[in-house]
């Protein structure tokens, strides 16, 4: 498994069949195994950006400019900190602090653990301030060795999706089917997944890349963001959960 070379803190885990790779500059999953088979990676896109698993937090894309906030929130490119290091899990946390649009400071983390299976959890809270939007998303990089064509989520292909930027609603217990491997996900605290992959304009003709396809589980969408129901109050916590169970 090859480590992240752009930064010197990096963390490796490894339990029970698993590998996992963290990059603590945006708190990114550089690599995810199972098994010496790769799950999620790190990719020079054929926008010529490397892109890699990463946080989606206070907003999804461009909601929230009004308030100040950057594309995707500032957590993806934020310096984490590491609250907790097994031999099985690990535990890192940032802080967003409060501005004048966006009147919270939010306190963040990040759980992994692995054993019979791989668990990221998020849990946000609200340390003070007012109650503010929060939406959260997380932009897992899958690895697709054989493309992304024929990709099928509950039973839907959802290649058209891939294509387009759409989405999907999903359920508590979901099957991803890629065309080279299955996995059952777990999952509380998200609605949608939104679904991509990079590409680039070749004589009005779109030109993707294949060899992964982004499948981002976010709060909420469209009118989400701003609702009374995605605000969150000073001393509450939000939390959602991403399992992964390679079951072929």
């Amino acid at each position: 498994m090859q480590m992240n070379k752009e930064h010197k803190k990096t963390i490796r885990l490894d339990s029970s069949g698993w590998g996992l790779v963290l990059d603590l500059k945006g708190g990114r999953i550089v690599s995810l195994y199972h098994k010496e088979k790769r799950i999620l990676g790190t990719y020079t896109r054929i926008d010529g950006k490397s892109g890699n698993t990463h946080l989606c937090l206070p907003n999804f894309a461009g909601e929230g400019v009004e308030l100040g906030l950057p594309f995707h929130g500032p957590t993806r490119n934020a310096i984490w900190n590491i609250k907790e290091k097994r031999r099985y899990s690990l535990v890192i946390w940032c802080d967003i602090p409060a501005s004048d649009l966006y009147p919270a400071k939010l306190h963040i983390e990040q759980s992994f653990k692995m054993q019979d299976n791989f668990i990221h959890e998020i849990k946000v809270t609200n340390m003070k301030g007012n109650a503010v939007p929060l939406n959260i998303g997380c932009h897992y990089y899958w690895n697709c060795p054989e493309g992304w064509k024929g990709t099928r989520i509950n039973n839907e292909d959802v290649s058209l999706k891939i294509q387009t930027n759409g989405s999907k609603k999903i359920d508590t217990k979901n099957i991803i089917k890629f065309p080279h491997s299955l996995y059952s996900i777990t999952q509380t605290g998200f609605s949608k997944v939104v679904l991509w992959t990079g590409f680039k304009m070749d004589d009005d003709k779109k030109i993707f890349d294949s060899l992964y396809c982004c499948i981002e589980p976010v709060r909420g969408e469209g009118d989400f963001f701003g609702s009374s129901v995605s605000l969150i109050a000073p001393g509450k916590t939000v939390s959602t959960s991403f399992q992964i169970d390679e079951t072929v």
